[in-house]
């Protein structure tokens, strides 16, 4: 089994992904970096890739009972013998499972998302018709990879970058044939019978209008079991790492730690631009200065600093800081002058002014090094758009000072 472990907090805590995760792929999502890192500065994480998906072994996925005791594997090679188990969607039925069978390894249960059964029966009419999943399966497998975030996560369903990630993720967390093996697994289960077995203290959380698994399922979980907690957290989003992932991390800490951290960040991840004027405008009535403000606010980006010749921005995202450069681009040159731009991203201190920190001055040295006209991104920024339709031609590597490796750079 594929793992890894991130934190050092107090608790050990086990995460069972859903459906299909890939271990590397994953932390190109800043999203879902984000999100990790919540849990990580109360807790030891571990994460891992279910038998057959992701950096695991490619095998058969196996029966219920044989995935849950992946659980028991996945602690033992860490050392570890007890933990909380944080189980997501498909996940859940494993831990459900394992809690129930090996309660003395299990400190405190969370269950989100989740079911008991996914496929409607004579004494379960909120189920999924058995024709319905069906279509569904076979449409997976010859669609691979499905990439539905209109139900899966609809508050970036118009973000092209994270719906590029999320296809390139699944392809590379499971084939076609294991996508659809894994959906035949869900159709078969059925862990309601063990729930009234389960005696660690558990939370059932579930956002209200989750259009992948039914709320109604959630709480046919927290009803199973004695002494559940269970929590209804608006939204729409399946995924746990999109939508107001703070609420839903909170409610984790609060349950494991019993205490509740109001955040107040002193950091984010984001996308620098900055922006050196090489040749005035002669063609227009407007500044470059007035042209970048203009810009960098349409793309949904926030000024750092301007003036007549130098802009920086930030960005949520590297293909917003990209589109806007290209953009600047145009406009600069259709009035006669010419720019470069530099582009890097990674975590920023919130100040009073803005952001500032490395980043920032990455960007700066590299809009320094390009040629006129450029407009040049980090390795950095190559990786975060893993999976997207931006092209990006390799220029080689860049020293910046008091920085030991040096920085490879693309044009964009």
């Amino acid at each position: 089994m594929a793992f890894q472990v991130v934190g050092t907090g107090a608790i050990d805590l086990i995460l069972v992904p859903g459906w299909v995760s890939h271990l590397e792929q994953m932390w190109l999502q800043p999203t879902y970096a984000a999100y990790i890192e919540r849990l990580a500065r109360f807790a030891r994480v571990i994460l891992f890739d279910k038998r057959g998906t992701g950096l695991s072994d490619r095998v058969r996925v196996g029966t219920l009972s044989d995935r849950a005791d992946d659980i028991r594997a996945v602690m033992d090679a860490v050392g570890m013998r007890r933990a909380a188990l944080y189980a997501i969607s498909e996940g859940g039925p494993l831990a459900l499972v394992f809690a129930a069978t090996q309660p003395e390894r299990v400190s405190k249960l969370v269950i989100y998302g989740s079911f008991a059964r996914m496929l409607r029966g004579e004494d379960y009419g909120i189920g999924v018709p058995p024709e319905a999943w069906l279509q569904q399966t076979e449409f997976t497998e010859r669609n691979w990879p499905v990439v539905d975030l209109e139900r899966w996560a609809p508050s970036v369903a118009a973000d092209d970058e994270f719906r590029g990630w999320m296809a390139t993720m699944r392809r590379n967390g499971a084939s076609p044939g294991s996508a659809r093996e894994l959906m035949e697994v869900i159709a078969e289960v059925d862990v309601r019978p063990v729930l009234s077995s389960i005696s660690v203290p558990t939370l059932v959380m579930h956002r209200s209008a989750d259009s992948t698994v039914s709320i109604e399922m959630g709480r046919v979980i927290a009803r199973g079991i004695t002494g559940a907690r269970w929590v209804e957290l608006p939204g729409a989003d399946h995924l746990p790492w999109t939508g107001d992932t703070a609420a839903l991390v909170r409610e984790i800490e609060e349950f494991l730690t019993g205490q509740m951290t109001l955040e107040i960040p002193d950091r984010v991840l984001a996308t620098i631009m900055v922006s050196n004027l090489d040749v005035d405008l002669r063609r227009s009535a407007t500044t470059f200065q007035e042209m970048a403000v203009y810009e960098v606010g349409r793309w949904g980006g926030r000024i750092l600093s301007s003036g007549p010749r130098r802009i920086a921005a930030s960005f949520p995202s590297p293909a917003r800081a990209i589109k806007c450069a290209r953009v600047l681009q145009i406009a600069v040159a259709t009035g006669g002058g010419a720019f470069r731009s530099g582009i890097h991203a990674g975590e920023c201190r919130i100040t009073g002014e803005g952001l500032s920190g490395p980043p920032v001055d990455i960007a700066g040295r590299i809009a320094l090094r390009a040629q006129r006209g450029d407009i040049l991104v980090s390795n950095t920024v190559r990786d975060l758009l893993a999976g997207s339709d931006i092209d990006l031609v390799e220029r080689g590597s860049i020293a910046i000072p008091g920085m030991a490796a040096e920085w490879r750079v693309f044009a964009a």
